[in-house]
């Protein structure tokens, strides 16, 4: 894969590319019992239905249950356990992992450490601050961020996958370059 050298100098990026490598190199990886599903969605489409949920109000407060809050990324499908109160799946099969910096990532709920910010907030503190709206604005920064990140690094790597393409041999007559 060409993606190696638009991640590096980016660590959460590069450590998402070693992860895929990781699980592709693993013997038996796919080789999984029918009830358990590995997470084989996109991240940048997960990161960007995300942020429509929260665009149109998915955090807000539940006509049914309004006394329950809700909890960032728990509470949408972007959750791997979304509706699974056993939690069948370790979060370590979540993309959201490639986000969590690797002392938090045995927590119970790790992807409400990853750092939305410069100043290094999270989810779980955030939410501790009980202010939704604020929660809700540095989530939606910080998923834009990592879009537009993602989306750079796929153009950028289909530029390097074009030009390492093979180009036929100018000297070399049209049909021997077919065979």
């Amino acid at each position: 894969m060409l993606v190696a050298p638009v991640t590096i100098g980016n660590p959460k990026l590069e450590r998402m590319e070693q992860r895929l490598a990781a699980q592709n190199a693993e013997p038996g990886r796919n080789e999984r019992p029918d009830n358990m599903a590995k997470d084989d969605r996109d991240i940048l489409e997960l990161l960007k239905e995300e942020l429509a949920f929260i665009e149109q109000g998915g955090y807000g407060r539940s006509v049914r249950t309004p006394w329950l809050p809700k909890s960032a990324f728990q509470d949408s499908l972007t959750c791997i356990n979304y509706a699974d109160p056993t939690h069948t799946h370790p979060c370590n099969e979540c993309h959201l992992m490639d986000f969590v910096d690797s002392e938090k990532q045995g927590e119970q709920v790790p992807c409400h450490y990853i750092p939305l910010n410069e100043a290094g907030e999270t989810i779980e503190d955030l939410e501790a601050r009980d202010n939704q709206a604020h929660l809700e604005a540095t989530l939606k920064q910080w998923m834009r961020a990592r879009i537009n990140e993602i989306e750079e690094a796929r153009a950028t790597a289909g530029r390097l996958a074009q030009k390492v393409a093979p180009q036929p041999n100018p000297t070399q007559p049209a049909d021997q370059a077919k065979a």
